[in-house]
């Protein structure tokens, strides 16, 4: 009898029910706080997904998980991070989702979901960071809810190719946004809402490859005064540069590459500290009105102004002298430095000072005994 009754614990020993496969791996459903693969590919996420109650930490990466994503997904009511990449699963986003109070962290990466971001999403008022790239068959409209995550300090868009509407005005309610990055959605439509400038904590604001955004830039982004990075071009973006731009004292960053946008730059941008056009190519953005058309000029990593007339910039118009340009510092001296040629040195000097007296004669005569003496030294180790 003994002898049966310690079988029978060592049965019930090696039997624990709480254990479950999930993701072709066993885990205990009481114990396990993180689940992460890669490279694998499985039958899909199952149903028991929804036993992990004290789960924090969900990935599912670089690998294949074919199938559905189950409505049991919302029942991790403590999961704070989830993320998955890289995967096939069909039908749609659980609306469930929007049960999870706790997340903090999600991303859905290189997905083949068919269906809908649901308006539930607004619902994760923890949420801190949302990413979608890549989600070629999400046919869908960011829903107006996104308004409600008044956490969220980044939000993703990458190359969504199926992505249609507008960004909604609401996303100007996150105040506690940081980064806001819209990268090659073609089929996002309308125009930058002027709600976008209420984002008061945003560093990063880019929406670039936008195809279809079109109409002017709002005056209003020139009230995000921790902005530093303002990328900002599609070929239906249009209209100037506002002067509120001027107050962006933190911006380090501008790029408005194959823009309609045009006119002059205003002289308010140019005194901003640490100020740099990264790009402005292939715009109607024009120097000519611009008093510090050199300091811009330095400042750029592309300078090539296609449509506009650049007459008093350096850069653009082969190094011809500035004279009615004068320098921040108002220092009216500037000098410009011809290549030498054979016969002289030639030193141009535009300044306030006299010009010194020319020393071409005395070049001459020392380029003569230079060449003097090397011919002797060449005779003598020849004979």
């Amino acid at each position: 009898m003994e002898r049966i009754i310690c079988i029978l614990l060592c049965i019930i020993g090696f039997v624990n029910p709480a254990v479950v496969r999930l993701l072709g791996q066993d885990y205990d459903t009481v114990l396990t706080t993180n689940i992460t693969t890669t490279e694998n590919t499985f039958a899909g996420i199952g149903t028991e997904i929804g036993l992990f109650t004290n789960l924090l930490y969900f990935q599912v990466r670089d690998g294949r998980v074919v199938g559905t994503m189950p409505s049991e997904i919302g029942q991790l009511t403590a999961l704070t991070y989830f993320e998955c990449t890289n995967k096939e699963i069909s039908e749609t986003i659980p609306t469930e989702l929007g049960n999870l109070r706790a997340l903090k962290y999600l991303m859905f990466y290189r997905l083949e979901f068919d269906g809908t971001l649901p308006s539930e999403i607004g619902q994760l008022t923890a949420l801190t960071s949302l990413t979608f790239g890549y989600l070629d068959y999400l046919s869908v409209t960011i829903p107006s809810e996104i308004g409600k995550l008044t956490a969220l300090t980044s939000l993703k868009l990458w190359t969504l190719n199926s992505l249609i509407g507008m960004l909604p005005s609401e996303i100007g309610q996150l105040t506690a946004l940081t980064s806001l990055e819209a990268v090659y959605c073609p089929r996002l439509s309308g125009t930058i809402s002027t709600e976008f400038g209420r984002l008061s904590a945003v560093r990063r604001f880019e929406m670039r490859l936008l195809a279809q955004i079109s109409g002017t830039i709002p005056s209003e982004l020139g009230l995000l005064s921790t902005l530093t990075d303002l990328y900002l071009y599609g070929r239906q973006i249009s209209g100037t540069i506002p002067t509120e731009f001027g107050r962006l004292s933190a911006l380090t960053n501008l790029n408005l590459e194959s823009s309609e946008v045009s006119g002059a730059i205003p002289t308010e941008i140019s005194l901003i500290p640490n100020f740099n056009f990264t790009w402005i190519s292939n715009t109607r953005i024009s120097l000519a009105e611009n008093s510090y058309a050199a300091q811009i000029c330095e400042k750029l990593q592309s300078c090539n102004f296609t449509w506009t007339d650049v007459s008093s910039c350096a850069r653009c118009n082969g190094g011809r002298s500035m004279s009615n340009t004068p320098s921040i510092s108002e220092t009216p001296s500037i000098s410009v430095t011809p290549s030498v040629t054979p016969s002289a040195t030639l030193t141009a000097s535009i300044s306030a000072t006299p010009t010194p007296k020319s020393t071409s004669g005395s070049n001459n005569i020392s380029i003569f005994w230079s060449f003097f003496i090397f011919i002797m030294g060449l005779m003598i180790r020849i004979f």
